[in-house]
């Protein structure tokens, strides 16, 4: 008999790790691996990541810390082993700005950089200094140093033409203290009173503020506040927005449109409207993997926005959470350095250059203390292909999409069923043509003598066509679950892969067998 066709996905729902494979919606996954939901229900390959050889004079990774535009000259900059540097990402080239001071936060101001010591950690004797695109200056601010005993802090923001500093978890004094400066001159504090101890004696560190509605939000490692103030900050009003949620670290915060993410012990959470905090990852419970064979975590956690997307590094989990699709996913690097990447910094355009550049570009490095790796992600697909430092380069490290479907019953959870045959309806992408010329389909029977039956599909295409892929493959079952493996260098010449749906056909055999008394 022919059997009858069903037709599995689109997978809309995006990954479910929380629940039994058996349980979880049809259109859910328990993996979803180096893909993502398109806005067309697809899942659609990520894009590749490209590397490049950091300056190794100052012997550990770059943090990516911030970036500025000084006329049409794009920078962006970052610390490395006490030495604050700016990169430009048009020619490529790093400048070395200060050996001595330890560049903890930036932020563009008018003409001006300016950039916050880490407290206590500079050579220099001073908390702030600037550059204007040629000229580093370290600023002078005693009352400043008097406010924050020990030099530095952590974060800086402007918010209603001052800049507000955040003493960070790292100072050795007030570590619940924001300082603010003068009004329109961000490096001058004209008195030793202008601060606010947010909490004070609640024993948890301030680590990070952002600007939000009118307010400022400071997070706490354990709370959340919002200050504001119509004339004067010593007239501040604070209320405190949370009592169980704040930022694990400073680089646990980030906004994107009317919302503000912030990573909370093991979750994230979305902070938007009336303040209240939504945790988005309950499906997608991270796993912790604090494995590293060689040199020292820095950053354990990292948020950021990539396009529509946020993306949060659990140590060595890549986790990628679509803005628009509202789905998890995960992303995996051949390198391992990479899997550590983060936080990754926008290059920033402006004016036309913000129209014409459509694949738009983050820089950033890994979290391992030894990584001598600057890593370039775009938002789309150009000549780049993946783990290459030679843009436009047909051999790169290979990218594996791939997925895992729910274990299915086919609503007769009660009888075997025969699998005629399955297929899967996608854009294959194009292999390399060097590694892996095939595109591979697990089908798993769940009995007590069920085993994994891979079916390897050649394919043989040149062009980034539709196409149904069909596994001829007929087996007994009760449950069932699919999986599919592709693999390109991630060029747009050969990518993206996409998956619209599953079709499996199959027909119903006898019943379960009779209990046992």
């Amino acid at each position: 008999m022919p059997g009858q066709t069903l037709r599995l996905g689109p997978f809309i729902g995006g990954l479910n790790l929380a629940s039994d494979p058996t349980t979880i919606a049809d259109n859910e996954l328990i993996s979803c691996i180096n893909l993502e939901l398109d806005l067309d229900g697809s899942l659609k390959e990520r894009p590749p990541i490209q590397t490049s050889t950091l300056p190794n004079v100052h012997g550990e990774r770059t943090r990516a810390i911030g970036s500025a535009v000084f006329a049409s000259t794009t920078y962006l900059f970052g610390e490395n082993n006490g030495a604050t540097m700016a990169f430009n990402p048009a020619t490529a080239v790093w400048t070395t700005l200060s050996t001595t001071f330890i560049a903890a936060d930036c932020i563009q101001y008018g003409g001006l950089v300016y950039f916050l010591s880490y407290p206590g950690g500079s050579a220099a004797s001073n908390s702030l200094a600037t550059w204007d695109g040629t000229t580093w200056a370290e600023l002078s601010t005693p009352n400043l140093t008097t406010m924050i005993p020990g030099k530095g802090g952590q974060d800086l923001t402007i918010y209603k033409e001052r800049m507000w500093i955040s003493n960070g978890e790292l100072a050795t004094h007030t570590s619940a203290r924001v300082c603010f400066s003068d009004a329109g001159n961000p490096g001058s504090f004209s008195t030793t009173t202008q601060f606010i101890d947010v909490g004070a004696g609640d024993g948890e560190n301030l680590v990070n503020s952002m600007v939000y509605q009118d307010n400022l939000i400071l997070f706490k490692e354990h709370s959340t506040y919002a200050l504001s103030y119509d004339t004067r900050p010593t007239d501040a009003t604070l209320i405190k927005l949370s009592n169980t949620v704040g930022a694990t670290e400073k680089n646990c915060v980030i906004s994107f449109e009317n919302s503000i993410f912030v990573f909370h012990k093991d979750k994230v959470y979305e902070m938007a409207g009336n303040f209240d905090f939504q945790c988005i990852n309950i499906k997608v419970p991270f796993v912790l993997d604090t494995t590293i064979s060689s040199g020292s975590w820095y950053e354990g956690v990292s948020l950021w926005t990539f396009g529509d997307r946020l993306l949060c590094r659990y140590f060595n989990h890549l986790y990628v959470y679509g803005l628009r699709t509202k789905t998890w996913g995960e992303w995996q690097y051949n390198d391992a350095d990479a899997n550590r990447i983060g936080p990754m910094v926008a290059r920033p355009y402006l004016g036309l250059a913000e129209l014409t550049n459509t694949v738009k570009e983050w820089y950033g490095s890994t979290a391992n203390s030894t990584g001598t790796t600057w890593y370039k992600m775009k938002d789309g697909f150009t000549t780049d292909v993946e783990m290459s430092g030679t843009s436009g380069s047909t051999n790169g490290t290979i990218i594996i999409p791939s997925f895992i479907t729910k274990t299915y019953d086919l609503a007769s959870a009660q009888s075997y069923k025969r699998l005629n045959w399955w297929g899967v309806d996608c854009i294959p992408g194009i292999p390399d043509g060097v590694t892996f010329t095939t595109m591979s389909g697990i089908v798993t029977p769940i009995s007590a003598s069920g085993t994994p039956v891979a079916i390897t599909t050649t394919i043989a295409v040149s062009s980034l066509a539709r196409r149904f892929l069909k596994f001829p493959k007929s087996l007994r079952y009760r449950q069932i679950f699919f999986q599919c493996i592709f693999s390109n260098v991630g060029s747009s010449a050969k990518a993206p892969v996409k998956i619209f749906s599953i079709t499996a056909v199959t027909s119903t055999k006898e019943l379960t067998e009779k209990a046992i008394n």
